[in-house]
């Protein structure tokens, strides 16, 4: 499976040292919902409220990670994603603008892909904006693949609509 030499390739990362230092990846839970809910806000036009979070984490089948930046004191990013089965789908995920293209939401997604993958997901879905150049990269450079669009999906500023880009990664 690709994912797994991924996998190996952080391990590897990690024994040689070079995970950024600084930084922690860590389950998030209802307790965290106001401040995810802060960090969506500045990366989404149509946001969720802490409320909103609050909700879906109360669920068992909702896994959230959190990326803790400032030595691991301050949530700097979260990947929140729903499993059925042996499928999982990421939800949303968000990094505060301060820590953006640094390289940490790799960190952040792998983990989250390990993360699941111990709970038995062996394939995940996910759709993204297609004028998402950022995410759509991020996604193509951790072994995601496109299968599809929708249009007119999402709906943006001035009533414009984009379409989705519904993407798989097997683990």
């Amino acid at each position: 499976m690709a994912f797994e030499g991924l996998m190996k390739g952080w391990q590897i990362l990690d024994w040689l040292g070079k995970r950024p230092a600084g930084y922690r990846v860590a389950m998030l839970s209802s307790d965290n919902s106001y401040c995810m809910a802060d960090i969506h806000e500045r990366s989404f036009f149509r946001p969720w409220s802490a409320e909103e979070f609050e909700h879906m984490l109360s669920g068992r089948e909702v896994v959230a990670d959190g990326l803790f930046i400032n030595h691991g004191k301050q949530l700097g990013g979260f990947v929140m994603s729903r499993i059925a089965a042996d499928e999982g789908e990421i939800l949303t995920i968000a990094l505060d603008p301060s820590v953006r293209n640094k390289g940490l939401s790799s960190l952040l997604l792998k983990e989250h892909l390990h993360v699941l993958q111990q709970r038995c997901v062996n394939k995940v879905f996910l759709e993204v904006d297609e004028n998402n150049v950022a995410a759509l990269a991020l996604y193509r450079a951790v072994g995601f693949r496109e299968n599809g669009r929708r249009s007119g999906y999402y709906h943006g500023a001035a009533g414009r609509t984009t379409s989705a880009v519904m993407m798989t990664i097997d683990l």
